[in-house]
């Protein structure tokens, strides 16, 4: 940017911390006993998980919306457990309660970021649903990446062209 556009280097800043690394299988896997243990969530459960804000480009009443027809859906596995973290948890509850889920199947919990990692690793299945706009489609979101550093499957809306003809959509 500073030798193609003229940019001064002194307003560029490297998002080196920004991406995140792939981590080790063995801390993973211990991470996901340890985390599902503390949350009374069952290990044979596949677990869902929404990792963010309620703001509505990111189609929280989608999100439980969805899980709610997976609820429903005769063919999906019935021990399924939604874990949703945000620091929105009021506002999550109220949502997820028009939707008369059983409390015993989500879990929604505010985690410090130095965390999330141990609790994303808990999951199986990463949610992220945008709303469809050319700014969502070129877009690279960070969840994207946090999901893909424990080795979550990515559950999307064909939405952002970085997850463009993935399988699990």
């Amino acid at each position: 940017m500073i030798k193609s556009f003229g940019a001064k280097s002194e307003i560029i800043d490297i998002a080196q911390d920004d991406i995140p690394k792939n981590l080790d299988k063995n801390l993973i896997s211990k991470w996901k006993i340890e985390i599902r243990n503390n949350l009374n969530i069952t290990h044979e459960s596949i677990v869902y998980c929404y990792n963010g804000s309620i703001k509505a480009w990111q189609c929280p009443q989608e999100v439980i919306t969805f899980f709610k027809s997976c609820l429903n859906n005769k063919t999906v596995n019935k021990n399924i457990f939604l874990l949703i973290l945000t620091q929105d948890a009021k506002e999550f509850e109220n949502l997820i309660k028009k939707e008369n889920i059983q409390t015993d199947l989500y879990l929604i919990k505010t985690v410090a970021h130095q965390e999330i990692y141990k609790y994303l690793a808990a999951c199986d299945y990463g949610i992220i649903f945008r709303e469809e706009s050319i700014v969502n489609w070129v877009s690279r979101p960070t969840k994207i990446l946090e999901y893909e550093s424990v080795g979550l499957k990515i559950i999307h809306n064909n939405t952002v062209g970085l997850l463009k003809n993935r399988e699990y959509n």
